[in-house]
């Protein structure tokens, strides 16, 4: 009776050691995701403030918040004793959230880690800036000035990522990642300047970056079925693209697993 007992806990311990390669097995495998939100852009592109693009138009110099030059296009001299005085008034408006999307691509070793591998698009970053120079004296027979310029930022990265997930229950689960990638962005930028009696004129030109950022990120999914997972995510990618240019981004995913 006795050495019945152990062969029937042997035989227990088996089928338990079975049913948890089983179990352990069914966590792994390869997955696909898609994901669409929003990204935050924190800090502006990288471009020429109006008062350096002016230099084409105004000899600067004097005091801050003032430019003391010539108008050159007008009045067809260059400066000296005889320049003119003019404020800068400046307005601007900045454009730093928009629509993102990114595809991934990851294996899950266990219930408790996986490594993804993504692409995502980060969306664009519009700001505007209107400088207007007109004269201090008024007796001067000088229109104002209106230097309107336009920068668009865009940037895409690619990025691989190590995901730690904490089960909650059977469908929940909080996950954090941590990741490295790599970011090329466009920064487009367009400048031009009207006047009453002057010729207006336009500029632009475009300029490339590419950085290496770091990822960090968490969330919480919800397991659907055996395939379909639902995913909310937050991300922030450091200096992803243009100099110091950091972005948040937020979103639902839906992950398929094989």
């Amino acid at each position: 009776m006795r050495k019945e007992n152990i062969r029937s806990l042997r035989l227990l311990a088996v089928f338990a050691s079975l049913a948890a390669s089983n179990a352990w097995a069914a966590d792994s495998g390869f997955y696909f995701g898609l994901n669409g939100g929003v990204s935050d852009f924190d800090s502006g592109p990288v471009a020429l403030p109006n008062l350096i693009v002016a230099q084409g138009l105004i000899s600067t110099g004097g005091n801050p918040g003032t430019i003391f030059g010539t108008v050159t296009p007008i009045l067809g001299r260059g400066p000296g004793p005889g320049a003119i005085l003019l404020a800068g008034i400046t307005s601007g408006d900045v454009d730093q959230r928009d629509f993102t999307f990114s595809a991934s691509v990851g294996y899950t070793f266990n219930r408790y880690l996986s490594l993804e591998l993504a692409y995502a698009d980060l969306g664009e970053l519009t700001s505007t800036q209107v400088t207007t120079f007109q004269p201090t004296d008024p007796t001067l027979m000088i229109s104002p000035i209106a230097i309107r310029s336009t920068q668009e930022l865009s940037a895409e990265t690619l990025s691989v990522s190590v995901l730690g997930s904490f089960p909650l229950s059977e469908r929940w689960s909080l996950f954090a990642r941590a990741g490295y990638g790599y970011s090329e962005s466009d920064v487009e930028f367009r400048t031009g300047f009207t006047g009453q009696g002057v010729q207006g004129g336009t500029a632009r030109f475009d300029q490339d970056f590419d950085s290496e950022d770091y990822v960090l990120g968490a969330g919480v999914g919800f397991k659907l079925s055996t395939r379909w997972t639902l995913r909310a995510d937050y991300e922030r990618l450091f200096e992803a693209g243009a100099e110091a240019v950091d972005v948040d981004r937020f979103g639902l995913s839906a992950i398929y697993r094989l």
